[in-house]
């Protein structure tokens, strides 16, 4: 059952990243190309809680 724990852990975090990213694509690729401000804010949002959650904690979790 651990190798089931990742996975399922990583799903909810990963899905609103994976939509954000597919959809802003879609949006780059499309007949008219324009940058969808709302796909970019999530993913903005992401990567700042993620940046700062790596700073807070790197020290904690690269401690050997």
């Amino acid at each position: 059952m651990r190798e089931l724990l990742l996975p399922m852990l990583l799903l909810p975090l990963l899905v609103p990243i994976l939509l954000a990213s597919t959809e802003a694509t879609v949006a780059l690729l499309g007949e008219n190309p324009a940058l969808r401000l709302d796909w970019m804010a999530i993913l903005a949002a992401f990567d700042l809680v993620f940046l700062t959650a790596l700073w807070l904690f790197g020290e904690y979790l690269l401690e050997e």
